[in-house]
């Protein structure tokens, strides 16, 4: 895994900075201006690691998979499993401190980040719904988007005033 930055000193010129090294498997990176998060094993399960333009850090270090990282302004989230089912986790950057948002039965996955505010799919066990949560509260409300039978509702996407998501019909 590499990143492209442009040189400071030299006009036209990128610099490689390599974020991992060997044979591990490295997967699913996302960039926010010079900073970058991915997903890579460290042998054992996925972890979540972090370039904040300078320096790497190793985010996550726990015996469950973490997968899925996004990236924007202060906060990290991604869906990391916690020995049940898969829950939605995330960093604060400014606090270096990391949450778990979800906590629950349902399977939490595809959380996508804009600003402090977060948003996912969940199962319910019988369909997808879609939720969201401001990660800024002291403790985040999780608010159900969507809450119907028989449609599922995922992959959501969330931008400075819009959630959006795509819904299909399950008897179909």
């Amino acid at each position: 895994l590499f990143i492209l930055m442009p040189s400071p000193s030299i006009a036209a010129e990128w610099l490689h900075i390599p974020l991992s090294y060997g044979s591990t498997s490295t997967q699913k990176v996302q960039v926010y201006g010079e900073e970058a998060v991915w997903q890579q094993s460290d042998g054992n399960d996925l972890e979540i690691f972090y370039f904040d333009g300078m320096r790497i850090s190793q985010i996550t270090n726990n015996s469950g998979d973490d997968e899925n990282p996004q990236i924007y302004g202060n906060y990290i989230v991604w869906e990391g499993h916690d020995g049940n089912d898969k829950e939605i986790f995330y960093h604060n950057l400014l606090s270096s401190t990391t949450s778990q948002l979800t906590s629950n039965n349902d399977e939490d996955a595809s959380p996508c980040v804009y600003g402090s505010y977060t948003a996912w799919h969940s199962s319910d066990g019988s369909d997808y719904e879609v939720r969201y949560a401001d990660l800024s509260a002291t403790t985040p409300l999780i608010v159900s988007v969507t809450n119907n039978s028989g449609i599922n509702d995922y992959a959501p996407d969330i931008s400075e005033t819009r959630i959006v998501w795509i819904s299909s019909d399950i008897s179909t």
